[in-house]
């Protein structure tokens, strides 16, 4: 290579030279700084509906006796929860079984039969009791359980409301992390947001007119007097709605 060659190969492999030590001077500007807070809250909300599980429950001798007895309170119950406009009604159970007397271990006699069905609906709380009373006197000898919850439209306006306060804790921890590192937010980059539905509330009723011991009757389908006052502080309680809202915060 002559030497005129060599002279004009000189810059360009100074530029080189200088471009690899600039190189990571420059990836390190550019290297995106981020902070990850989470911000939380929640509000209870009370119950304002109610599900409830009543049922029917009829033994006897007579096997037709017994299913047109159980038929005939499940269409006035039925009949009734529809005149009322409850919400959600349904029969979830429907059962006829023989009821057995085992006194030897060498005999067993079928001495009578059982029907049950479960009807299953929803009312505003503030009308369980009267609800209730009702379908007592309508037929239904049997009340299994209550679950307490809150109308969609009360949980909707209290979810709205626990994000909104979950991202302001959220934006006050960033704040306050920030000013600490002596470092200002440029920007929020990602948002995650949390927000559960509310668990609903159970509650245990037992209440039964029938009792199903002793000895089988032509045809046993008492029913007793529901003291309505008694669901007063049944029907009480509230839900919890919460919400985390976790930011990615640049820096």
């Amino acid at each position: 290579m002559n030497g005129l060659n060599r002279w004009m190969l000189l810059p360009l492999a100074i530029g080189l030279l200088n471009l690899s030590v600039a190189t990571p001077a420059l990836t390190q500007e550019k290297r995106v700084r981020t902070l990850t807070v989470a911000g939380d809250a929640q509000v209870q909300i009370p119950t304002t509906m109610t599900g409830i599980n009543v049922g029917i429950d009829i033994r006897g001798k007579e096997i037709n006796k017994v299913q047109e007895e159980v038929a005939r309170r499940r269409s006035a119950v039925i009949a009734l929860l529809r005149a009322r406009k409850v919400q959600n009604l349904e029969t979830t159970d429907v059962q006829l079984e023989p009821i057995n007397d085992y006194r030897s271990e060498t005999q067993n006699q079928i001495v009578g039969y059982r029907a049950t069905n479960t009807i299953r609906f929803q009312v505003p709380s503030a009308r369980v009791g009267s609800v209730l009373g009702e379908v007592v006197e309508a037929g239904a000898n049997q009340i299994s359980s209550l679950t307490l919850f809150s109308s969609e439209d009360v949980i909707e306006a209290a979810q709205k409301k626990v994000i909104r306060e979950a991202f302001q804790n959220a934006e006050q921890k960033a704040s306050a992390a920030l000013s600490a590192m002596k470092a200002t937010q440029q920007e929020v980059a990602e948002v995650q947001i949390l927000a559960p539905r509310p668990n609903v509330i159970g509650r245990v009723f037992n209440y039964s007119s029938n009792g199903l011991t002793g000895r089988v009757d032509a045809l046993d389908a008492r029913t007793a007097t529901l003291d309505r006052q008694q669901f007063a502080t049944v029907v009480t309680g509230a839900q919890i709605v919460s919400a985390t809202v976790t930011l990615t915060i640049r820096y």
